[in-house]
């Protein structure tokens, strides 16, 4: 990132950080798509051994909870969660280091500040390095920096893993709509959905560093409430950064496109319980 995105998102992210509404209303990663990632460390630089993961843009630990928990989460020996918001950190501390609250299953578990291009670790130290929502805020002048930085960091043939989560249009009328309501207030802010995080394959040193990509789509369902609906929105860093009399505005708006939406796959009509659409977007380099 930039410094005027940083400090964009440090500001945007510290709020929903530190007071739990990040964590809450953002979806987690189903086990489908973390199954390539360990697939991938299997066959990397320490085959058959525990491995060392550096998160990068770690959030509240979506994520890392997803890591340590999956079926094959015992790969994992050590997880270093690099995050510069500390309203993040913050949340991460709340929810994945207080053991009354998450059993990190016996690994080391850490938060530290640091950026795409300050990663707080020594040279050729991890086996994978993993940004989960959050690679399409560095830009594309960063690229050839961030890949130099990440790629100090990782073993030969250590991965690099780029995830998202996004909301699918595509599979439901009313999800696009809700999307039209809110996506009309991004005025700049830097998206996965644009796609100009893919500039980094333009990146001089991308090719001397990294294989092209494995890459598998996900689609699936959660299940919300409309209020869940609402706090994903609210959520969103450039949603956080408008005044309250937008933000209302906003939330009547997307109060409206539920009362005339059509085609809910309800769970439990009763509590207002529904399924939501999402598509999970998965990538994976080999560092060369």
């Amino acid at each position: 990132m930039n410094a005027e995105h940083t400090n964009f998102a440090v500001c945007a992210f510290g709020q929903s950080g530190s007071s739990g509404l990040y964590d809450r209303a953002r979806p987690d990663y189903p086990e489908i798509a973390l199954q390539p990632i360990f697939e991938s460390i299997k066959s990397g630089p320490n085959s058959g051994k525990r491995c060392k993961v550096v998160e990068l843009g770690a959030g509240t630990g979506i994520f890392t909870r997803c890591l340590i928990n999956a079926d094959r989460g015992d790969q994992i020996e050590s997880i270093l969660s690099v995050e510069p918001s500390e309203g993040m950190r913050e949340g991460f501390k709340k929810s994945v280091l207080d053991p009354q609250k998450f059993n990190t299953k016996g690994k080391t578990v850490d938060i530290a500040h640091g950026l795409f291009t300050e990663i707080p670790v020594s040279d050729e130290s991890v086996d994978v390095v993993a940004i989960a929502q959050a690679w399409h805020w560095c830009i594309p002048q960063d690229h050839e920096n961030s890949l130099i930085e990440i790629a100090r960091t990782l073993k030969k043939n250590g991965i690099l893993v780029l995830i998202w989560n996004l909301e699918d249009r595509e599979s439901a009328k009313w999800v696009s709509q809700i999307r039209d309501v809110y996506e009309q207030y991004e005025k700049g802010v830097p998206q996965y959905r644009t796609g100009e995080w893919k500039k980094m394959f333009e990146a001089p040193s991308f090719s001397k560093l990294f294989s092209s990509p494995i890459d598998k789509h996900i689609t699936r369902s959660v299940q919300t409430t409309r209020d869940g609906v609402k706090e994903r929105i609210l959520s969103k860093s450039y949603i956080t950064a408008l005044t309250p009399d937008e933000r209302s505005n906003v939330l009547q708006k997307v109060d409206e496109a539920l009362d005339g939406a059509e085609g809910y796959k309800w769970v439990d009509r009763e509590s207002g319980i529904f399924e939501y659409p999402y598509v999970t977007d998965l990538y994976i380099f080999k560092k060369l």
